[in-house]
């Protein structure tokens, strides 16, 4: 965006629907500046009459898998808590008081899973070089699409949705060629949905409908991103880039069907 000065006057005409203020907020307010840096590389698609139809960021991410602890219920995490803070201050007796009354209300299985899930935390938190690391099974690199938007006040006169066109022909060989230089296993993104249509069965989101039919993305599953405040309320879907590839090949052929 920031290579051709002009762009900075060019994005004021940019409007996003209501639920999309945000992103029509960060275009004009923030995006400049952050593509500027180097934070975010913020993309306009423009028309041959330099007229913005839609836009796009991407920035390096990561997701994981956490470890076991973070599995557990509530209820197991508020023991735990109460074994790992006994650890943490010298208490290492009090910790084995705790088990010991843990196997008399919950059982011996129970307890021992507990209070080995809160040494293994006490230890990897012990052992880090710094208290700002998070201890996590398995990281796992990624691109993050962190902005995706279009211009409602271009007219798209063809029969492809101006989304999945882009998504697909514009942004999906740019991952592709990233992914050639710099090593990553996902693409992911947050859906900022809060619109719901009815069919036969249930409530379906709209907006992450159409990121599952059209786009391919899919839930995280077992992984976890970190979600910043920008994208409070906001729906993490994510796509690995090997599916990234296969989907690239027969989109059409299945949009046609």
């Amino acid at each position: 965006m920031t290579s051709n000065e002009n762009n900075k006057d060019l994005i004021n005409s940019f409007n996003a629907i209501p639920l999309g203020r945000g992103l029509e907020d960060y275009l004009k307010l923030c995006a400049w500046n952050e593509d500027l840096n180097g934070e975010t590389s913020v993309y306009l698609i423009k028309d041959k009459k330099n007229k913005i139809v839609a836009y796009f960021s991407l920035k390096c991410g990561l997701l994981y898998k956490p470890k076991g602890y973070a599995e557990v219920d509530q209820e197991d995490k508020d023991l735990i808590t109460n074994i790992f803070d006994a650890l943490k201050n010298g208490k290492k007796n009090f910790a084995e008081d705790f088990y010991e009354s843990y196997k008399v209300v919950y059982g011996k299985d129970r307890a021992t899973m507990l209070y080995n899930k809160a040494k293994e935390q006490f230890f990897d938190k012990k052992e880090s070089s710094s208290d700002k690391t998070l201890a996590v099974e398995k990281s796992y690199s990624a691109i993050e699409l962190s902005h995706f938007c279009k211009n409602i006040n271009y007219k798209w006169e063809e029969s492809i949705p101006v989304g999945m066109g882009f998504f697909w022909e514009l942004i999906t060989p740019m991952i592709l060629k990233i992914t050639k230089s710099i090593g990553s296993k996902y693409v992911y993104l947050f859906a900022a949905d809060n619109t719901i249509i009815n069919n036969e069965k249930n409530k379906v989101r709209k907006l992450l409908r159409y990121y599952s039919v059209n786009l391919k993305f899919k839930d995280l599953e077992e992984l976890t991103v970190i979600q910043p405040d920008y994208d409070r309320g906001c729906y993490p879907l994510f796509q690995a880039i090997d599916s990234l590839k296969e989907n690239h090949k027969r989109i059409w052929s299945e949009f046609v069907n």
